[in-house]
Parts: structure tokens; sequence; C-alpha cells
């Protein structure tokens, strides 16, 4: 495949198939409403879901509730042993999920202490067993995000495993536990695994701009690309990336910046309860972020009391400032 068809090209992954750049998920940054936010910019992309453990979701008293801007969607599930997986499964598929991740890469302190995340990558037998049960539940496209390792690098060793029960692809974060989202990322791992195994492999870690992945893919011959933090703040980075593999140059205007953060609040107040002005407060600052001049503006809406007010600002500051004609 020439390089000009590789990144037009589509990634298959089971029965789905989208955009090789994919929008991974942040916990308290990428939520529910940032991924409609997203798919208003990138319809076709797949986005990634928060972690969730399985007992957390078998448990819920009000069910799991996917909004309908967010598909396709990979919903991401931990556990620390096999309980609760036929139940979380259930419960995930029924709201409408397109695939499930099963998560063995997080290194956040928490989720390795329950004995899930990247600890399972310590204990073969323990995630065979579990991974094999999701794959029983899980008619749907299953993937696995993993790391280099726990404390020890056995990715290759796990990722083949992972081929033999089943998964339909991996995501690889080539760093191990205890080096969290610092130090350099291990890229002859990844090229390494890409040789392994024949299932889709994707990246996750330090792909923020075209050039970027381009140097990775140079690397590894990955197939597609988990991008998380590089989306904060910018829900129309995934079209921007696709508009820069056509040749085209894409900017998000003051203009798109706004009806952006408009759209955020609508689809917020959609989701959320009364809770919901700390999120919108968050998300608007930064999207605002980068915006010339723009600190008194983010200042005013981290005071604001109500979500008139941060409306209320937003159209002002936009107003004052030229930009937008509010």
């Amino acid at each position: 495949m020439s390089m000009m068809n590789y990144w037009q090209s589509k990634i298959a992954i089971g029965s789905l198939s989208g955009p090789r750049f994919i929008g991974g998920p942040i916990d308290g940054y990428i939520d529910a409403p940032f991924r409609c936010l997203i798919h208003e910019f990138s319809p076709d992309a797949l986005l990634y879901r928060e972690i969730y453990h399985v007992a957390e979701v078998a448990k819920k008293d009000q069910g799991f509730h996917i909004m309908a801007g967010e598909h396709p969607i990979n919903v991401q599930l931990t556990a620390h042993n096999t309980d609760f997986i036929e139940k979380a499964c259930e419960i995930v598929i029924a709201s409408g999920a397109d695939a499930i991740d099963i998560n063995i890469g997080c290194p956040a302190p928490h989720i390795v202490k329950s004995g899930s995340g990247s600890s399972l990558m310590a204990d073969i037998p323990r995630l065979i067993s579990i991974v094999k049960l999701f794959r029983h539940y899980v008619p749907l496209p299953l993937t696995v995000k993993m790391r280099a390792g726990f404390s020890i690098c056995n990715a290759c060793e796990v990722a083949k495993i992972m081929e033999d029960v089943g998964v339909d692809a991996l995501v690889v974060h080539p760093r191990l536990q205890k080096q969290r989202f610092k130090g350099e990322l291990d890229y002859a791992l990844v090229a390494e695994i890409k040789k392994e195994v024949s299932i889709p492999v994707i990246l996750s870690g330090g792909i923020s701009s075209l050039q970027t992945a381009h140097d990775a893919y140079e690397r590894t011959g990955v197939d597609g690309f988990l991008i998380g933090r590089a989306l904060i703040g910018k829900p129309w980075l995934l079209k921007k990336l696709a508009e820069e593999v056509s040749g085209k140059l894409y900017e998000a205007t003051e203009s798109v910046k706004y009806n952006a953060m408009k759209k955020y609040i609508f689809y917020a107040m959609e989701y959320y309860d009364d809770a919901v002005l700390p999120f919108i407060k968050r998300q608007c600052c930064w999207m605002l972020k980068g915006s010339v001049q723009s600190g008194m503006a983010r200042q005013a809406i981290s005071a604001a009391k109500n979500i008139q007010e941060v409306e209320q600002i937003l159209a002002t500051w936009y107003k004052e400032s030229g930009w937008v004609d509010v």
C-alpha cells in the first residue's frame, strides 16, 4: 500500500472500519458531551470511552447511558477477576456500544491496587481467563489497550496471546506502568509487536499532529493512532488531521471555537444533572486556551456562578473582540 493510500484508507477492527485517527479517553476532560462535539467535526471517527470497572457497570442502579452523538464508540472495561464480566457486557451491549475494549494498560494507582488495568500484564493466567470470558460474551469488535508491561516488558508475549484468544485489535502505549506518561516511547517495541501479530496494532502516546503520526508510522508501521491528551480543548483535531492527510489546511477559527463551546453547553445540559456547571467551565476554558488575549475571559468563566453567566461572558468577549458577530 502506498503512503497516500495508507493515510486515506480506513482501519478495520472486526466488523468496524473508520479513520486511522481515533479519539482516546482522558478522564475528566474528554467526556460524553465532548465526544458528541468531536463527532460534530468527525462523524466517522471511532472514539474510546473512559475506563469502567465491570463491577461498577454491573451494579449501576441507573444503567449505563451512551449519548446518541457518541457513536461510533468503544467502551473501555477492566476487571480484576471474572466476576461481573457477563453482566457488565450485557449492560454495555444493550446500551448500544459499537465495540468493547479491555483495558490492561491503565497505570493509575487506584486501578492497579484493585488488581485491574496494567497489573493484569503481570499475571498472564489471570489475564487469559478474563479476556477469554470477555470474548465469550462480546459479539462486538473486541480490543485490548495495553502497555509495554507492568514491571518488566512483556508486551510481545501478551500481544500474541491476545491474538490467540480472539481479540480484534491492540492499542499499545509503549511505556511500563511505573513510567506512567513520562519517558521515551519505545517505538522499537511497537514495531516488534506489529511484526508478531496479524491483527491491527494502534499506537497510543505522543501523537499530536500529522507530522508526529508520520514519524511514528515510519518507525512502527502501525495501523492507527489513538489520540488522547492532544484532543483536550480541541474537538476539531481529528478533522484537522483528516484534512491535512488530503493536502488541505485546517485551522479552527474563533467562530468555530465559539460555536463549539455553545454546542458543548447544549450537550452537557442534556447529559449531566444539576452538577453540570464545573464541566462547562472546564471545557470552555480549555477551548479558549490559545485564543489571543483570552486570559480575562477564562478567569471570568472560572468564577461564573451559573450557566447563563458563562454564556454571557462568551458572547460579550467574542463580540468585543470582533471575531464573531454574536
